[in-house]
Order: C-alpha cells, then structure tokens, then sequence
C-alpha cells in the first residue's frame, strides 16, 4: 500500500513540471484507480475517515465528467 502513495505522489510532483497534456489524462486515470482502491483498502480496516478522503479523490480525479475549481481554490 504504501508504494501506491508514493507511486502517487511521484505522479502529481511530476505534473509541477511542464508535461505534454496527455501525462495530465494519464495522471487522472493512474490517481482514479489508486485513490479507489486505497479507499477499499481502507473500507476493509474499517478506517471510515479515510475510506471517505480517498473516495472523494477517487471521484475529483475521475477522467469521464471534469471537476472545474477555478484558480481561487
């Protein structure tokens, strides 16, 4: 599990630097099923805390309906 969170975080360090926009398509899909199955994970530990943050990454990730938040947040 925690090679996951590191492969992640690689993954959205690397997205600091001038990438080719599909490394960005990439990284949402790569970040949808991590962030999905560590919220499984989590579910099985009975972590709901946890389970609920990865969950909603899993969903603000997702590649199929884009999340607009605008440059304030």
């Amino acid at each position: 599990m925690n090679y996951l969170k590191l492969i992640m975080a690689a993954l959205l360090l690397a997205c600091l630097l001038h990438m080719p926009y599909g490394f960005y398509v990439l990284v949402r899909f790569v970040a949808m099923v991590v962030f999905a199955v560590l919220a499984v994970q989590y579910s099985e530990k009975r972590n709901s805390a946890l389970m609920v943050t990865f969950g909603a990454l899993a969903l603000l990730f997702q590649p199929f309906f884009k999340i607009a938040l605008g440059r304030g947040m």
